[in-house]
C-alpha cells in the first residue's frame, strides 16, 4: 500500500482536470486523506465472495405500489 498516495494523489489531478474543478492548495491533503479512506473501504468489498445465483438484489421500493 506504499504506492497508493501517489497513485491517488495522481487520480486527483487527474479528475480535478477532467472536472474542471479547482481544489485549493491548503484542501489536497484531506481531499488524498478521504481518497485513501475511500479506497480502502473498497477493498474491503472488492474481496467478498459473491455468487449470482445465491445473491440477489434488493426490491425495489416503488411508492404507491404497496402490496
Amino acid at each position: 500500500m506504499t504506492d497508493r498516495p501517489d497513485s491517488l494523489d495522481s487520480l486527483m489531478t487527474a479528475m480535478e482536470a477532467l472536472l474542471d474543478l479547482s481544489i485549493e492548495e491548503a484542501w489536497r491533503p484531506r481531499v488524498l486523506e478521504f481518497l485513501t479512506m475511500a479506497a480502502n473501504n473498497a477493498a474491503l468489498y472488492a474481496d467478498l465472495p459473491f455468487d449470482d445465483a445465491k445473491d440477489e438484489a434488493a426490491p425495489v421500493f416503488r411508492p404507491g405500489n404497496a402490496q
